[in-house]
């Protein structure tokens, strides 16, 4: 092999290593750049909610729980009110051999999903139980989420729920009694509504 031809296919590796590295290099830059491109990439922002846990009225963001004070409460309670004005009031019924009502509304407005439940009639908790509402999706495969403990008053208790992540498909509301046991699976369904 002449110098000459060795001069040339030097140069030959050098351009298309040069070539290499510079998409080497676009590729990177672009994945970083535009994270949306890669699917499973994205990690989508803490889904923060207000919740009733434990008899108080708490934020959750992520895993992060904080109480409310009770003038923090007064104001998220004003805020899901004034937003659930228009919205449409839905019955709950008791199941068969149970007892109590409830109505419920729900809207999703200006990026917030709002859900205010309130029950009567209820039959008096035991020690140890308390009552829970449940969001269910029966489009496709069921679905159901819980929203927190509805505050008790003798046999009239409240929820008050917001997120920032639509819930509107959840077509349908349970209010389960459940015990004291750590068991986070559903209890038995007391009242609900009707699938929409």
């Amino acid at each position: 092999m002449e110098g000459g031809d060795l001069i040339f296919m030097k140069k030959e590796w050098l351009i298309i290593g040069a070539i290499a590295l510079v998409l080497i290099i676009g590729f990177f830059w672009n994945k970083n750049n535009n994270p949306q491109t890669q699917e499973g990439e994205n990690v989508p922002e803490s889904e923060e909610i207000i919740v009733q846990q434990d008899g108080q009225l708490v934020k959750k963001t992520g895993d992060v729980v904080q109480v409310l004070s009770q003038e923090e409460k007064e104001a998220k309670k004003q805020e899901i009110d004034t937003n659930l004005i228009d919205a449409t009031s839905r019955q709950l019924k008791a199941e068969p051999n149970q007892i109590g009502s409830g109505n419920y509304k729900s809207i999703y407005k200006d990026g917030n999903f709002y859900e205010k439940i309130e029950l009567t009639g209820m039959e008096p908790l035991q020690k140890g139980y308390y009552y829970e509402a449940w969001l269910k999706k029966s489009e496709g495969i069921d679905q159901t989420i819980s929203i927190g403990r509805v505050e008790m008053n003798g046999d009239s208790g409240e929820l008050l729920y917001s997120s920032k992540d639509d819930k509107s498909s959840y077509n349908q509301v349970l209010i389960t009694r459940e015990i004291e046991d750590g068991n986070q699976a559903m209890g038995e369904i007391v009242l609900s509504s009707r699938s929409e």
